[in-house]
Protein backbone atom coordinates (compact mmCIF):
# COMPACT_ATOMS: atom_id res chain seq x y z
CA UNK A 1 0.00 0.00 0.00
CA UNK A 2 3.08 2.47 0.37
CA UNK A 3 3.74 2.09 -3.05
CA UNK A 4 0.14 2.63 -4.34
CA UNK A 5 0.16 5.68 -2.28
CA UNK A 6 3.09 6.83 -3.28
CA UNK A 7 2.23 6.59 -6.74
CA UNK A 8 -0.97 8.86 -5.99
CA UNK A 9 0.95 11.77 -4.30
CA UNK A 10 3.67 11.66 -7.37
CA UNK A 11 0.77 12.09 -9.64
CA UNK A 12 -1.12 14.69 -7.70
CA UNK A 13 1.98 16.47 -7.52
CA UNK A 14 2.77 16.48 -10.90
CA UNK A 15 -0.99 18.15 -11.44
CA UNK A 16 0.24 20.75 -8.09
CA UNK A 17 2.87 21.46 -10.34
CA UNK A 18 1.73 21.84 -13.73
CA UNK A 19 -1.01 24.36 -12.19
CA UNK A 20 1.96 26.36 -11.44
CA UNK A 21 3.84 26.61 -14.26
CA UNK A 22 0.39 27.26 -16.14
CA UNK A 23 0.62 30.54 -14.36
CA UNK A 24 4.06 30.80 -15.70
CA UNK A 25 3.97 33.01 -19.39
CA UNK A 26 3.81 30.02 -22.15
CA UNK A 27 6.85 31.37 -24.42
CA UNK A 28 8.90 30.60 -21.81
CA UNK A 29 8.51 27.04 -23.28
CA UNK A 30 6.95 28.07 -26.81
CA UNK A 31 9.11 31.34 -27.89
CA UNK A 32 11.06 31.03 -31.32
CA UNK A 33 11.80 34.74 -31.92
CA UNK A 34 13.65 37.30 -30.40
CA UNK A 35 11.64 38.82 -27.34
CA UNK A 36 12.00 39.46 -23.96
CA UNK A 37 9.51 38.17 -20.79
CA UNK A 38 9.04 39.07 -17.65
CA UNK A 39 8.17 36.31 -14.86
CA UNK A 40 6.77 36.30 -11.46
CA UNK A 41 9.21 34.56 -9.02
CA UNK A 42 6.85 33.62 -6.35
CA UNK A 43 5.44 30.56 -8.62
CA UNK A 44 9.38 29.15 -8.54
CA UNK A 45 8.97 29.04 -4.59
CA UNK A 46 5.98 27.19 -4.80
CA UNK A 47 7.22 25.02 -7.29
CA UNK A 48 10.30 24.00 -5.35
CA UNK A 49 7.92 23.46 -2.55
CA UNK A 50 6.00 20.69 -4.61
CA UNK A 51 9.11 18.90 -5.71
CA UNK A 52 10.87 18.63 -1.66
CA UNK A 53 7.13 17.39 -0.47
CA UNK A 54 7.26 14.60 -2.70
CA UNK A 55 10.99 13.54 -2.07
CA UNK A 56 10.56 14.02 1.66
CA UNK A 57 6.86 11.65 1.59
CA UNK A 58 8.76 9.24 -0.97
CA UNK A 59 12.06 8.68 1.00
CA UNK A 60 9.64 8.51 4.52
CA UNK A 61 7.12 5.92 2.97
CA UNK A 62 9.29 3.38 0.93
CA UNK A 63 10.09 0.48 2.08
CA UNK A 64 14.07 -0.39 1.61
CA UNK A 65 15.25 -0.61 -1.43
CA UNK A 66 17.75 -3.34 -2.99
CA UNK A 67 20.84 -1.67 -4.75
CA UNK A 68 19.32 0.06 -8.27
CA UNK A 69 21.58 -2.20 -10.18
CA UNK A 70 19.81 -5.05 -9.19
CA UNK A 71 16.41 -3.43 -9.62
CA UNK A 72 17.47 -2.67 -13.26
CA UNK A 73 18.76 -6.35 -14.12
CA UNK A 74 15.48 -7.38 -12.56
CA UNK A 75 13.58 -5.16 -15.17
CA UNK A 76 15.64 -6.16 -18.01
CA UNK A 77 15.05 -9.93 -16.90
CA UNK A 78 11.02 -8.93 -16.93
CA UNK A 79 11.20 -7.56 -20.21
CA UNK A 80 13.17 -10.04 -21.78
CA UNK A 81 10.10 -12.11 -20.77
CA UNK A 82 7.73 -9.70 -21.43
CA UNK A 83 9.63 -9.56 -25.63
CA UNK A 84 9.04 -14.10 -24.91
CA UNK A 85 5.22 -13.03 -24.45
CA UNK A 86 5.37 -11.15 -27.37
CA UNK A 87 6.35 -13.49 -29.70
CA UNK A 88 3.68 -16.04 -28.38
CA UNK A 89 0.73 -13.35 -29.26
CA UNK A 90 -0.95 -15.22 -26.59
CA UNK A 91 -2.57 -11.97 -24.90
CA UNK A 92 -3.12 -12.87 -21.10
CA UNK A 93 0.95 -14.13 -21.23
CA UNK A 94 1.29 -10.50 -22.83
CA UNK A 95 -0.54 -8.73 -20.27
CA UNK A 96 0.92 -10.81 -17.14
CA UNK A 97 4.42 -10.53 -18.40
CA UNK A 98 3.79 -6.91 -18.71
CA UNK A 99 2.13 -6.42 -15.53
CA UNK A 100 5.66 -8.29 -13.55
CA UNK A 101 7.15 -4.57 -14.01
CA UNK A 102 5.35 -3.14 -11.34
CA UNK A 103 6.18 -5.73 -8.67
CA UNK A 104 9.34 -5.47 -9.17
CA UNK A 105 9.86 -1.57 -9.59
CA UNK A 106 6.34 0.06 -8.35
CA UNK A 107 7.03 3.34 -8.75
CA UNK A 108 7.76 2.85 -12.31
CA UNK A 109 3.77 2.55 -12.74
CA UNK A 110 3.46 6.50 -11.90
CA UNK A 111 6.13 7.66 -14.05
CA UNK A 112 5.09 5.55 -17.22
CA UNK A 113 1.69 6.66 -16.84
CA UNK A 114 3.08 10.24 -17.02
CA UNK A 115 5.52 9.32 -19.78
CA UNK A 116 2.62 8.12 -22.04
CA UNK A 117 0.41 11.18 -21.06
CA UNK A 118 3.34 13.01 -22.58
CA UNK A 119 3.89 11.52 -25.65
CA UNK A 120 -0.01 10.84 -25.96
CA UNK A 121 -0.42 14.94 -26.08
CA UNK A 122 2.16 14.99 -28.61
CA UNK A 123 2.44 12.47 -30.65
CA UNK A 124 -0.51 10.27 -30.67
CA UNK A 125 -3.37 12.74 -30.60
CA UNK A 126 -3.13 13.96 -33.66
CA UNK A 127 -2.61 10.42 -34.87
CA UNK A 128 -5.44 9.25 -33.45
CA UNK A 129 -7.56 12.08 -34.71
CA UNK A 130 -6.21 11.25 -38.64
CA UNK A 131 -6.89 7.62 -37.55
CA UNK A 132 -10.68 8.36 -37.25
CA UNK A 133 -11.43 11.09 -39.63
CA UNK A 134 -9.75 8.55 -42.67
CA UNK A 135 -11.31 5.30 -41.08
CA UNK A 136 -14.82 6.35 -43.10
CA UNK A 137 -12.81 7.43 -45.63
CA UNK A 138 -12.49 4.50 -49.39
CA UNK A 139 -8.37 4.93 -49.59
CA UNK A 140 -6.78 2.87 -52.24
CA UNK A 141 -5.43 -0.32 -51.36
CA UNK A 142 -1.84 -1.12 -51.26
CA UNK A 143 -1.33 -3.06 -47.90
CA UNK A 144 2.07 -4.69 -46.34
CA UNK A 145 2.12 -7.14 -43.50
CA UNK A 146 3.82 -7.16 -39.93
CA UNK A 147 6.32 -10.03 -40.52
CA UNK A 148 9.66 -11.13 -39.55
CA UNK A 149 11.27 -9.34 -42.20
CA UNK A 150 9.65 -6.59 -41.98
CA UNK A 151 10.22 -6.21 -38.09
CA UNK A 152 14.46 -7.38 -38.96
CA UNK A 153 14.60 -4.42 -41.57
CA UNK A 154 13.19 -1.76 -39.35
CA UNK A 155 15.43 -2.76 -36.96
CA UNK A 156 18.68 -3.42 -39.23
CA UNK A 157 17.62 0.54 -40.92
CA UNK A 158 17.36 1.87 -37.50
CA UNK A 159 20.73 0.41 -36.88
CA UNK A 160 22.38 1.87 -39.65
CA UNK A 161 21.52 5.39 -38.89
CA UNK A 162 22.33 5.20 -35.36
CA UNK A 163 25.95 4.56 -37.01
CA UNK A 164 25.52 7.13 -39.50
CA UNK A 165 25.13 9.48 -36.44
CA UNK A 166 27.43 8.07 -34.19
CA UNK A 167 30.44 7.57 -36.46
CA UNK A 168 30.17 9.58 -39.09
CA UNK A 169 28.20 13.11 -39.23
CA UNK A 170 25.86 15.03 -37.12
CA UNK A 171 24.20 17.84 -38.28
CA UNK A 172 25.75 20.48 -37.36
CA UNK A 173 29.05 18.97 -36.39
CA UNK A 174 31.64 15.91 -36.10
CA UNK A 175 30.31 12.78 -32.91
CA UNK A 176 32.55 12.84 -30.88
CA UNK A 177 34.59 9.53 -30.40
CA UNK A 178 34.41 7.53 -27.89
CA UNK A 179 36.81 4.50 -26.95
CA UNK A 180 35.76 1.20 -28.55
CA UNK A 181 34.72 -0.17 -25.19
CA UNK A 182 32.68 2.42 -24.10
CA UNK A 183 30.96 2.32 -28.12
CA UNK A 184 30.11 -0.78 -27.71
CA UNK A 185 28.59 -0.54 -24.33
CA UNK A 186 26.51 2.07 -25.89
CA UNK A 187 25.38 0.24 -28.95
CA UNK A 188 24.77 -2.96 -26.70
CA UNK A 189 22.48 -1.50 -23.84
CA UNK A 190 21.19 1.23 -26.09
CA UNK A 191 19.72 -0.75 -28.07
CA UNK A 192 18.33 -3.01 -25.72
CA UNK A 193 16.70 0.44 -24.04
CA UNK A 194 15.68 1.65 -26.74
CA UNK A 195 14.25 -0.54 -29.44
CA UNK A 196 12.79 -3.75 -27.09
CA UNK A 197 9.99 -1.30 -27.22
CA UNK A 198 9.76 -2.20 -31.10
CA UNK A 199 9.67 -5.73 -30.72
CA UNK A 200 6.72 -5.55 -28.47
CA UNK A 201 4.57 -3.86 -30.25
CA UNK A 202 5.45 -5.92 -33.63
CA UNK A 203 5.94 -9.05 -32.33
CA UNK A 204 2.40 -9.06 -30.90
CA UNK A 205 1.11 -7.47 -33.57
CA UNK A 206 2.87 -10.21 -36.40
CA UNK A 207 0.19 -10.63 -39.28
CA UNK A 208 -1.57 -7.05 -39.09
CA UNK A 209 -1.74 -5.52 -42.26
CA UNK A 210 -1.39 -1.71 -43.04
CA UNK A 211 -2.48 0.09 -45.96
CA UNK A 212 0.55 1.92 -47.45
CA UNK A 213 -1.68 4.55 -48.47
CA UNK A 214 -3.41 5.33 -45.25
CA UNK A 215 0.79 6.42 -44.35
CA UNK A 216 0.79 8.52 -47.62
CA UNK A 217 -2.48 10.16 -46.90
CA UNK A 218 -1.24 11.19 -43.46
CA UNK A 219 1.44 12.88 -44.66
CA UNK A 220 -0.15 15.06 -47.61
CA UNK A 221 -3.10 16.07 -45.13
CA UNK A 222 -0.77 16.44 -42.20
CA UNK A 223 -3.67 16.53 -39.69
CA UNK A 224 -1.63 15.29 -36.67
CA UNK A 225 0.69 17.83 -37.33
CA UNK A 226 -1.85 20.64 -37.19
CA UNK A 227 -3.30 19.01 -34.03
CA UNK A 228 0.17 18.92 -32.46
CA UNK A 229 1.31 22.55 -33.22
CA UNK A 230 -2.27 23.34 -31.51
CA UNK A 231 -0.99 21.90 -28.93
CA UNK A 232 2.29 23.48 -28.37
CA UNK A 233 1.04 26.77 -27.76
CA UNK A 234 -0.81 25.46 -24.49
CA UNK A 235 0.44 24.59 -21.16
CA UNK A 236 -0.23 21.02 -22.55
CA UNK A 237 2.96 21.67 -24.86
CA UNK A 238 5.69 19.31 -24.81
CA UNK A 239 8.58 21.04 -23.47
CA UNK A 240 6.29 21.82 -20.55
CA UNK A 241 5.38 18.49 -19.80
CA UNK A 242 8.14 17.08 -20.55
CA UNK A 243 10.25 19.65 -18.11
CA UNK A 244 8.09 18.22 -15.26
CA UNK A 245 7.82 14.96 -15.71
CA UNK A 246 11.24 14.38 -16.33
CA UNK A 247 11.99 16.65 -13.18
CA UNK A 248 10.11 14.47 -10.89
CA UNK A 249 11.30 11.53 -12.71
CA UNK A 250 14.77 12.24 -11.64
CA UNK A 251 13.98 11.80 -7.67
CA UNK A 252 15.27 9.49 -5.49
CA UNK A 253 13.85 6.12 -5.21
CA UNK A 254 11.16 7.12 -8.25
CA UNK A 255 14.60 7.47 -10.42
CA UNK A 256 15.63 3.88 -9.58
CA UNK A 257 12.29 2.58 -10.66
CA UNK A 258 12.01 3.65 -13.77
CA UNK A 259 14.12 6.52 -15.77
CA UNK A 260 17.53 5.15 -14.37
CA UNK A 261 17.33 2.74 -17.20
CA UNK A 262 18.02 5.91 -19.63
CA UNK A 263 21.00 6.86 -17.77
CA UNK A 264 22.80 3.47 -17.05
CA UNK A 265 25.68 4.50 -19.07
CA UNK A 266 27.40 8.54 -18.29
CA UNK A 267 26.97 10.20 -21.47
CA UNK A 268 25.13 9.68 -24.58
CA UNK A 269 25.18 8.26 -28.05
CA UNK A 270 22.65 8.15 -30.64
CA UNK A 271 22.11 4.55 -30.21
CA UNK A 272 20.37 6.24 -26.50
CA UNK A 273 17.99 7.50 -28.11
CA UNK A 274 14.24 6.42 -27.87
CA UNK A 275 11.94 6.66 -31.27
CA UNK A 276 10.61 9.68 -29.50
CA UNK A 277 12.50 11.09 -26.91
CA UNK A 278 14.86 9.60 -23.99
CA UNK A 279 13.07 7.40 -21.70
CA UNK A 280 13.86 4.52 -19.79
CA UNK A 281 12.10 1.44 -21.28
CA UNK A 282 9.90 0.81 -18.25
CA UNK A 283 8.82 4.20 -18.85
CA UNK A 284 7.28 3.11 -21.88
CA UNK A 285 4.82 0.35 -20.82
CA UNK A 286 1.17 2.31 -21.68
CA UNK A 287 2.57 3.85 -24.88
CA UNK A 288 2.98 -0.12 -25.91
CA UNK A 289 -0.69 -0.82 -25.22
CA UNK A 290 -1.74 2.81 -27.40
CA UNK A 291 0.49 0.88 -29.81
CA UNK A 292 -1.08 -2.20 -30.01
CA UNK A 293 -4.46 -0.81 -29.84
CA UNK A 294 -4.60 1.40 -32.70
CA UNK A 295 -3.21 -1.47 -34.39
CA UNK A 296 -5.80 -3.99 -33.49
CA UNK A 297 -8.45 -2.02 -33.21
CA UNK A 298 -8.42 0.33 -35.65
CA UNK A 299 -6.07 -1.46 -38.28
CA UNK A 300 -3.64 2.25 -38.54
CA UNK A 301 -0.13 1.96 -38.26
CA UNK A 302 1.42 2.95 -35.13
CA UNK A 303 2.85 6.81 -34.46
CA UNK A 304 6.44 5.08 -34.92
CA UNK A 305 5.38 4.63 -38.53
CA UNK A 306 4.36 8.08 -39.74
CA UNK A 307 6.53 10.59 -42.18
CA UNK A 308 6.79 13.25 -39.30
CA UNK A 309 7.59 11.12 -35.95
CA UNK A 310 10.01 9.44 -38.67
CA UNK A 311 11.54 12.62 -39.38
CA UNK A 312 11.41 13.12 -35.55
CA UNK A 313 13.17 9.68 -34.70
CA UNK A 314 16.09 10.79 -37.10
CA UNK A 315 16.13 14.33 -35.09
CA UNK A 316 16.13 12.72 -31.80
CA UNK A 317 19.41 10.58 -32.63
CA UNK A 318 21.07 13.51 -33.34
CA UNK A 319 19.76 15.56 -30.40
CA UNK A 320 21.05 12.56 -28.24
CA UNK A 321 24.49 12.59 -29.74
CA UNK A 322 27.08 13.95 -28.32
CA UNK A 323 29.78 16.19 -30.35
CA UNK A 324 33.21 17.59 -30.59
CA UNK A 325 33.34 20.26 -29.26
CA UNK A 326 35.43 22.17 -31.67
CA UNK A 327 32.95 23.62 -34.33
CA UNK A 328 29.99 23.26 -31.95
CA UNK A 329 28.07 26.73 -31.45
CA UNK A 330 26.67 27.26 -27.76
CA UNK A 331 26.12 24.32 -25.04
CA UNK A 332 24.68 20.87 -26.07
CA UNK A 333 21.80 21.26 -23.92
CA UNK A 334 20.60 17.62 -23.28
CA UNK A 335 23.53 15.71 -23.76
CA UNK A 336 24.96 18.04 -20.46
CA UNK A 337 22.32 16.14 -19.01
CA UNK A 338 23.60 12.64 -19.63
CA UNK A 339 27.02 13.89 -18.13
CA UNK A 340 24.65 15.78 -15.07
CA UNK A 341 21.63 13.57 -14.55
CA UNK A 342 20.38 16.50 -12.03
CA UNK A 343 20.81 19.19 -14.16
CA UNK A 344 19.26 20.21 -17.71
CA UNK A 345 15.73 18.72 -17.26
CA UNK A 346 13.97 20.67 -20.67
CA UNK A 347 14.57 19.14 -23.98
CA UNK A 348 14.94 22.17 -26.32
CA UNK A 349 13.54 25.35 -24.83
CA UNK A 350 16.27 26.14 -21.51
CA UNK A 351 13.83 28.67 -20.06
CA UNK A 352 12.68 26.50 -17.53
CA UNK A 353 15.69 25.36 -16.07
CA UNK A 354 17.03 28.88 -16.45
CA UNK A 355 13.92 29.91 -14.33
CA UNK A 356 14.27 26.98 -11.82
CA UNK A 357 17.93 27.43 -11.43
CA UNK A 358 18.16 23.76 -12.34
CA UNK A 359 20.31 24.15 -15.81
CA UNK A 360 24.02 23.20 -15.66
CA UNK A 361 25.85 25.47 -13.40
CA UNK A 362 22.92 27.53 -12.60
CA UNK A 363 23.93 29.55 -15.59
CA UNK A 364 22.48 32.84 -16.18
CA UNK A 365 23.12 33.18 -20.11
CA UNK A 366 22.90 30.02 -21.87
CA UNK A 367 23.68 29.83 -26.15
CA UNK A 368 22.47 27.32 -27.52
CA UNK A 369 23.57 27.03 -31.79
CA UNK A 370 23.39 31.02 -32.44
CA UNK A 371 20.34 31.52 -30.12
CA UNK A 372 21.53 33.43 -26.34
CA UNK A 373 19.04 32.87 -23.71
CA UNK A 374 19.94 35.39 -20.41
CA UNK A 375 18.47 35.64 -17.10
CA UNK A 376 17.95 38.46 -15.05
CA UNK A 377 16.19 38.37 -11.55
CA UNK A 378 15.23 41.99 -11.45
CA UNK A 379 14.52 42.28 -7.64
CA UNK A 380 11.33 43.14 -7.58
CA UNK A 381 9.59 39.75 -7.78
CA UNK A 382 10.45 39.69 -11.50
CA UNK A 383 12.63 37.68 -13.59
CA UNK A 384 13.49 38.78 -17.03
CA UNK A 385 14.65 36.85 -19.84
CA UNK A 386 15.83 38.00 -22.83
CA UNK A 387 15.89 36.19 -26.03
CA UNK A 388 18.45 36.41 -29.20
CA UNK A 389 17.34 34.84 -32.26
CA UNK A 390 19.11 34.54 -35.28
CA UNK A 391 15.92 33.90 -37.83
CA UNK A 392 14.08 31.42 -36.36
CA UNK A 393 15.09 29.13 -33.20
CA UNK A 394 13.67 25.11 -33.55
CA UNK A 395 13.43 22.99 -30.62
CA UNK A 396 12.13 20.20 -32.42
CA UNK A 397 8.72 20.34 -30.94
CA UNK A 398 6.65 21.93 -33.74
CA UNK A 399 5.70 19.43 -37.05
CA UNK A 400 6.12 20.40 -40.28
CA UNK A 401 2.80 21.29 -41.83
CA UNK A 402 2.41 20.33 -45.43
CA UNK A 403 2.52 23.12 -48.16
CA UNK A 404 -1.59 23.24 -48.64
CA UNK A 405 -1.95 24.44 -44.86
CA UNK A 406 0.71 26.96 -44.52
CA UNK A 407 -0.69 28.17 -47.79
CA UNK A 408 -4.04 28.59 -46.36
CA UNK A 409 -3.15 29.23 -42.77
CA UNK A 410 -0.63 32.35 -44.20
CA UNK A 411 -4.00 33.54 -46.17
CA UNK A 412 -5.99 33.42 -42.82
CA UNK A 413 -3.15 35.21 -40.77
CA UNK A 414 -3.07 32.60 -38.56
CA UNK A 415 0.44 30.93 -39.35
CA UNK A 416 0.47 27.86 -37.33
CA UNK A 417 4.42 27.26 -38.36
Amino acid sequence: MDFVRGNIKLLRTFLACHRILYRLPKSLYTIGTSCEIHVPAKPRELYEAEVRALQEYVTARTPAQRPADITLALLMAQRTLWVAAAASQNFTAFVLAGLLQFVVAPYSFGISLLTSGMYFMTFCLGHLVTALVLQPLPLPSLFFEIDGRFIAGLLCVDFLVNCFYAFIKCKSSKPKRFPLKKSLQHIAYGTFNTKTYLLLVFLFCRGSRFNLCWLLVDAALGLGALVNNLVQRSCLSWECIFYNAHRLGHLRVIYEHAHKAHHRLTDTLAFDAHAFSGNGFPEEWFLIFYDIAVMKVLGVPPPCLTFRMLKLQIWNKDGHQRKESEGFEGDQYHEDHHLVHRANFGFGHPMLDMYFGTYKGNNCSVQLGSTKFEKEEMGDGLVKFKVQVDGKYDAGNWQTLPFWQTWLFGKLGHPLR
